[in-house]
């Protein structure tokens, strides 16, 4: 066997991971350090390359890493080479990432949107694997997105594909993208406490909503199946679109399956094509938080094959 290792890293909010990989996709090894945001890119980065320098030193006896593949939430140029902006990383605005680890670290290294590693995460590895084309629904604070097919991301020709958090659906809430009636808006868990808010003046987390769903309160109830029925209707036109063999979710609102998101399913199918009723294929996640950096390290074994 082939003695290849890369490092995955992982640009969370809160967290950055770091892992070392083996060319069959196993993990051999990882660490984190608490992100750092509040400090200006490049020393930020700088840091991360101290830290991934440590953890080679720590893999005594391994053979070296031959590629660094880093996943990082928001858009990436369309070269795959800079950060254009990072929600959760508020003073990164056109960060050359990939130069910069490539100068402090000596690697090459490839770049890509977390989402889109995440759905090449579970499509090798996960619930994807006996799947030819992916698409990727990630549920939580936001609504992201990432397709594969026959192997390859599909990240368009300006490089910000997959933006379905940002699929019109009605209505005149306008997003923090500055558009109006996104589905990120209805569909997350934000969006959920703002329908709730807006029906009872009660403003309290999309948690506690299905908790008082589960109890039966009607508003909470009313809520839920209004998000519910506006995300099968994305998951239709999504469908529609791209007519993925899969479709897996992940992210904190995929926890509540039978509430959420098996409703969705259900109204997703009732409005496809009469003809191509029933072929709408929704399955959990199988890596949960750890696709995103499995996606990393399938990037950076392609770069060092």
């Amino acid at each position: 066997m082939s003695a290849r290792r890369v490092i995955a890293v992982d640009l969370g909010g809160t967290n950055w991971r770091i892992a070392q990989y083996d060319e069959t996709g196993k993990c051999l090894a990882k660490t984190r350090i608490r992100a750092v945001a509040e400090k200006d890119p490049e020393a930020g980065l700088a840091q991360l390359a101290d830290a991934i320098v440590v953890f080679i030193e720590e893999q005594k006896g391994a053979p070296p890493p031959q590629a660094v593949g880093v996943g990082s939430p928001g858009p990436i140029s369309v070269d795959r080479s800079v950060v254009m902006e990072a929600p959760n990383l508020p003073t990164w605005h056109h960060v050359p990432v990939r130069t910069i680890l490539e100068t402090l670290l000596g690697l090459p290294v490839r770049l890509e949107n977390d989402a889109n590693l995440a759905a090449l995460g579970e499509f090798s590895f996960g619930a994807g694997r006996d799947a030819d084309s992916l698409l990727m629904v990630t549920l939580g604070t936001g609504i992201g997105g990432g397709f594969v097919s026959g192997g390859r991301l599909w990240t368009g020709a300006h490089g910000a594909a997959m933006e379905i958090g940002h699929t019109y659906v009605g209505g005149d809430v306008r997003c923090g993208c500055g558009a109006v009636g996104c589905i990120e808006e209805y569909a997350s868990g934000p969006g959920i406490a703002r329908l709730y808010a807006e029906r009872t003046g009660q403003s309290i987390d999309s948690y506690a909503i299905f908790e008082k769903r589960e109890a039966g309160e009607a508003d909470a109830v009313h809520v839920i199946e209004t998000a519910s029925r506006i995300l099968g209707m994305g998951l239709v036109s999504w469908q529609k679109i791209l007519d993925p063999e899969q479709i897996v979710v992940s992210g904190g609102l995929s926890a509540q399956w039978k509430a959420f998101v098996e409703p969705a399913i259900v109204v997703a199918n009732e409005n496809d094509f009469e003809s191509w009723r029933g072929r709408i294929r929704v399955t959990r996640a199988l890596l949960g938080g750890d696709a995103g950096i499995a996606g990393a390290a399938l990037l950076a074994l392609d770069t060092s094959a």
